[in-house]
């Protein structure tokens, strides 16, 4: 078992139902936008869907005041925390969450990624845990 629910305590594998951080900016040159990663890392682990929904991810959003908004890829977002604009083609923070898919050799395929807020430079996460 590599994983263990931040909902339910329940140990798992593959694959988690992840909520992640991200450093990110849009590209909108060469033929259509594209997302470019700086840095990712998830933050919640969970052994599915439901227990996504849970508290735990309500919990770690609540105490940094962020609302779920489902922001696109730009090139404007409202923040997520203070309501402000976003310029998604400069670096910003973002909360994601996917299906995370563990093979054999230690590689990863993400699924059903779907962003869940964006911040501004003013609103961004601090601490080891966003």
């Amino acid at each position: 078992m590599n994983f263990e629910c931040d909902e339910c305590g329940k140990m798992f594998d593959s694959p988690n139902y992840g909520v992640g951080w991200e450093i990110a900016r849009t590209d909108f040159s060469d033929g259509g936008p594209s997302v470019r990663i700086g840095y990712a890392a998830t933050v919640l682990n969970f052994c599915s869907p439901e227990c996504r929904e849970g508290t735990a991810r309500t919990k770690l959003l609540g105490d940094k005041g962020i609302k779920i908004t489902y922001p696109d890829i730009g090139p404007q977002e409202v923040c997520s925390g203070c309501g402000g604009m976003v310029d998604m083609a400069q670096s910003h923070y973002g909360l994601t969450q996917s299906a995370d898919r563990m093979d054999t050799e230690g590689g990863v395929t993400q699924e059903d990624l779907e962003y869940l807020a964006v911040l501004c430079t003013r609103c961004k996460p601090v601490g080891k845990s966003g």
